[in-house]
């Protein structure tokens, strides 16, 4: 209504003026204040109106427009307005209203400064004059007329009455323009192209890492062209901030969609291969792997699916991609009241871009609830929690930039600044858990490192002693941080988290016959007895043992004749008791000298000094009688298992165990041993809850070999974990309470933060 009012006007009362390129001449609309009626002309002489300052007629949208101009009227004319001036102002039109007069209201295609007013001066030259200064801004484009306007009232006499009303306008041209729309002309797009380098450098430096350990067991374990696409789909997907910004081109509008979805899919697809593994593994996916697979079948299977769901995707991106630009290439908007262009037009080809997206996104949900659902424990959560992250990453990165496009729509730039900080943010976290896993890598190796260093520095202090007497070739130098490593190695295998972690991972590759066997050597050694040593003779030592480890004939042999003799010496299976089988030579000896039990033929006369040192011996001779298999064993363990269990998850879980306990330095001794009591009270209650659950479950299950069941739980007993009676099933128990990984790594914890308040 407004704007048909002002046209129509425009069209009773404008002949000519300023629309026709009139610029020079002051036109007035005459009121009769008595009458009402209005009368446009030129004005005359006596009253005008001119620029001082003129304005720019050229300036950019939302800038300031500033102006200075002039009212002069002669002397003769009686003002009697108060104030003189009562109102003055600028006044912006669009061409396309017509012209643009003051008697017009704002509207959308009128703009107004805010009224002023002012009084005459004194006559000078026959006129009185006022100077007036304005500015404000037009916030549109185009092509407009701007006017300067003034208004005053003239009487017929001094103290009278007014009676005309006088609205004086003089104009000129004016255009509006835009932002000149460049390239990375926004600060925003500095600022994210900044950011985009910074991570090409992470990128960079993650991609060396990879290089450096392509060797390591892993890498082959993730699949080392598995691991390399992750940091070159980044790439590309970082890329696409170059394109999709405020100045988007039609090559843009091309090239976005190939590098976004392409990019995405080689730095998403490794995370959802490894949710794969990681529910096939945890959930026992027959389908994928099973028990009965061999090593290579494994590893086969998990080479097949990786490069499954890898080429899928890449295959998806390329049909829908090319059906894309064939059907209906995209192109880029035209600027029409904006100053930015940051979207491409063409229908069907946002259609398959918006499928393509959609799929990718329910893929990330997917993958999402899949972690979420699994609760792996133990070594399986460390890597679960990674993967975790890296995948959680990516999603609320999507998701921010979905909300934040829908919500704000008109907002081109703030959409672009989250949009491109959502594509970095994904591109970090989603190639994070590489950089977790590497770092993780590292810890039990600077543990073992800070060992050697110790080792080595006794060494070298020993070395210098003796260089001097006895000479030290370079040889030995040399062969110091061997020695160093092999000790440190030495001293970690002491310990009942390496070694429980040690034979979790040998059960996975099927040859844990070696740590079973040091680890009750260790037991024994705690206690040596008749019946223990037949019983690790019996399982670890002879041809026939079911667990046999490989050692030298000449050590196995030696083993054997030991337990020969100290049988032949204690009377051997044949002539003692079951119940003398299980002490020491010494209590067997002073159970002589008491004269108990009548199987016993000695008195306490005929005991006499030989016999008892021969006892010393024999009891000497029982704590030492697997020394050298155990060092022969250990050392096999360390050539064969130990850099595999560094680079390993359950290597990771060992030294993250061996921090915690470090970090408990910084508190004091009372308050370690309450969280020692702590853990060791919840191990018991779990203990308890883990009986009483598996009695409860094995009232309908077939009894098992209590014998079988009695060797079974001695074995695992020694590292720390609750008994099971076979390699591949658990007690009933497992699924109760906690899996045995976890309770091997709690109670192994506990032991070892026991015997740390000890010492």
């Amino acid at each position: 209504m407004i704007r048909a009012l002002a046209i129509l006007h425009v069209l009773l009362f404008s002949a000519s003026a300023y629309l026709l390129g009139d610029y020079q001449n002051t036109y007035c609309w005459k009121t009769d204040l008595v009458t009402g009626s209005v009368l446009q002309e030129e004005c005359p002489s006596s009253i005008v109106l001119e620029w001082i300052d003129p304005p720019s007629t050229n300036i950019k949208t939302g800038e300031n427009l500033v102006g200075s101009y002039r009212f002069k009227i002669a002397d003769t004319y009686i003002v009697s307005s108060v104030p003189e001036v009562s109102h003055a102002n600028l006044h912006a039109c669009a061409t396309e209203i017509g012209q643009c007069s003051p008697l017009t209201s704002n509207s959308d295609l009128i703009s107004s400064s805010a009224a002023k007013y002012a009084n005459l001066s004194d006559p000078v030259g026959g006129f009185r004059s006022a100077e007036v200064k304005d500015e404000f801004q037009i916030n549109g484009i185009g092509d407009y007329i701007l006017i300067s306007h003034t208004r005053f009232e003239i009487a017929s006499s001094v103290g009278g009455n007014s009676t005309l009303k006088f609205d004086v306008a003089i104009g000129q041209p004016l255009t509006v323009t835009g932002e000149d729309a460049s390239y990375l002309g926004e600060p925003s797009e500095i600022f994210i192209v900044t950011l985009a380098c910074i991570t090409y450098i992470c990128l960079g430096l993650l991609t060396g890492v990879i290089c450096i350990n392509c060797e390591k067991t892993w890498m082959r374990d993730n699949l080392l062209w598995m691991v390399f696409i992750q940091p070159i789909g980044g790439v590309i997907f970082v890329t696409t901030v170059f394109f999709w910004n405020l100045y988007i081109t039609d090559v843009g509008c091309i090239l976005y969609p190939i590098f976004a979805n392409v990019g995405y899919s080689l730095l998403f697809s490794p995370l959802i291969v490894k949710t794969i593994w990681i529910y096939a593994k945890l959930d026992q996916v027959v389908l994928i792997t099973s028990l009965k697979d061999s090593s290579s079948d494994r590893s086969f299977k998990k080479k097949m699916v990786a490069a499954g769901v890898v080429l899928s995707l890449l295959i998806l991106d390329i049909v829908l991609i090319s059906v894309t630009m064939a059907y209906r290439p995209p192109s880029a908007m035209p600027v029409i009241n904006g100053e930015f262009r940051s979207s491409c037009n063409g229908t069907g080809s946002t259609s398959f871009l918006s499928a393509l997206f959609a799929i990718k996104g329910m893929l990330t949900i997917l993958g999402c609830l899949i972690l979420w659902w699994t609760r792996g424990d133990g070594v399986q959560r460390l890597n679960v929690e990674r993967v975790r992250y890296s995948m959680n990453t990516i999603f609320i990165s999507g998701a921010v930039a979905l909300i934040i496009e829908l919500a704000f729509r008109e907002d081109p730039q703030l959409n672009f600044i989250v949009r491109s900080l959502s594509i970095l943010t994904a591109t970090i976290g989603g190639v994070s858990w590489i950089y977790y896993e590497w770092s993780g890598r590292l810890l039990l190796a600077r543990i073992t490192m800070g060992l050697e260093t110790n080792t080595r520095k006794r060494e070298l202090s020993f070395s210098e002693q003796t260089s001097e007497s006895q000479g030290l070739t370079s040889m030995s130098i040399a062969d110091m941080k061997t020695m160093a490593t092999k000790k440190a190695f030495d001293e970690l295998f002491e310990t009942e988290i390496i070694r429980g972690y040690l034979l979790l991972q040998s059960r996975e590759s099927h040859d844990s016959e070696s740590v079973e066997f040091c680890s009750a050597v260790i037991q024994y050694q705690k206690n040596p007895t008749m019946a223990e040593a037949r019983e690790i003779v019996d399982t670890f030592i002879t041809d026939e043992s079911p667990k046999c480890v490989n050692i030298s004939s000449k050590a196995r042999k030696s083993v054997l004749d030991k337990m020969q003799k100290l049988e032949e010496r204690l009377g051997g299976p044949a002539a003692q008791p079951s119940e003398m089988l299980s002490t020491q030579p010494s209590e067997i000896l002073k159970s002589r000298e008491e004269g108990k039990g009548e199987q016993l033929p000695l008195k306490t006369s005929q005991v006499d000094a030989k016999e008892k040192t021969q006892v010393h011996e024999d009891e000497a001779l029982l704590a030492r009688l697997f020394k050298h298999s155990f060092k022969e064993v250990r050392h096999l363990i360390y050539l064969n298992n130990w850099r595999p269990f560094r680079e390993s998850d359950h290597g990771l879980a060992a030294a993250s165990w061996f921090q915690w306990l470090e970090y408990m330095n910084e508190f004091s001794l009372q308050e370690q041993k309450w969280v020692s009591l702590h853990i060791e009270n919840r191990i018991k209650e779990l203990e308890q809850g883990a009986v009483a659950a598996g009695a409860l479950t094995r009232k309908n299950t077939t009894v098992k070999d209590p014998k079988y069941d009695k060797v079974e739980a001695g074995k695992l007993q020694s590292l720390g974990g609750r008994p099971t009676t076979d390699e591949t099933k658990s007690l009933e128990t497992n699924s109760v309470t906690m899996s045995a990984n976890a309770r091997s790594s709690h109670i192994s914890f506990a032991r070892a933060l026991m015997a740390r308040q000890k010492v």
